[in-house]
């Protein structure tokens, strides 16, 4: 992975610096509810990047949310709202995830930098939601805090401990304790709402705010 960018580790929002995420969840059709309860989350992220895959298992309050995307070919996940094609390019100074999907399309690009006051390694990730239709947009800018390396429990989780899947199957690579574990992509839940991540899946409806993000 010389040259490129590499998210491998664990981190987590930094909710004072990143914008809101309400414009963006309700340009997806989602209730005010759950808008508002997507607010409230703590997200933790824990990534592992290779050369040909990038697997997330994010943490928040709604329980471990897992997408695994191949980088310089198609993914294409399934859920209840229809069919995505998730194109991942990995360069020097970026990554971009470009998400298309039948009413729209979701731009996510992030960068890393270092935060001059305390060192710590900061992820920026830039979020421009394309509507159809009613020709809305949204742009949100977040920012993650790098805590260290990758939570082996948290990698590890069983499948079933999981709450959602998308994209490419469960597996565990390259951390201690680990085994690959593939699994088939199930149905995507209302709780991958929890979209307010890098990588999270695309959002969807969700059908009740413990079920939101």
């Amino acid at each position: 992975m010389a040259g490129v960018l590499n998210l491998t580790g664990a981190w987590e929002l930094d909710k004072e610096r990143s914008q809101s995420m309400y414009p963006h969840m309700k340009l997806l059709g989602c209730d005010e509810i759950a808008a508002l309860a997507s607010e409230k989350l703590n997200l933790k992220l824990h990534i592992i990047q290779s050369a040909d895959r990038i697997s997330v298992w994010q943490q928040s309050q709604l329980g471990i949310v897992y997408r695994a995307l191949s980088i310089g070919n198609d993914t294409i996940e399934h859920s209840s709202l229809g069919e995505r094609k998730v194109w991942v390019a990995v360069n020097p100074d970026e990554i971009i995830v470009d998400t298309k999907f039948k009413n729209g399309r979701l731009l996510d690009t992030r960068t890393v930098h270092l935060d001059p006051e305390t060192g710590d390694q900061v992820l920026c990730t830039v979020l421009q939601l394309t509507m159809r239709g009613h020709g809305g947009s949204a742009k949100t800018t977040r920012y993650f805090r790098r805590t260290g390396d990758v939570d082996p429990e948290i990698v590890n989780t069983p499948p079933e401990n999981i709450a959602t899947f998308a994209g490419l199957p469960l597996e565990r690579p390259n951390v201690p304790g680990g085994v690959a574990a593939p699994v088939h992509e199930v149905e995507e839940s209302e709780a991958v709402a929890a979209a307010a991540a890098p990588l999270a899946a695309q959002p969807t409806q969700p059908a009740a705010m413990e079920n939101s993000a």
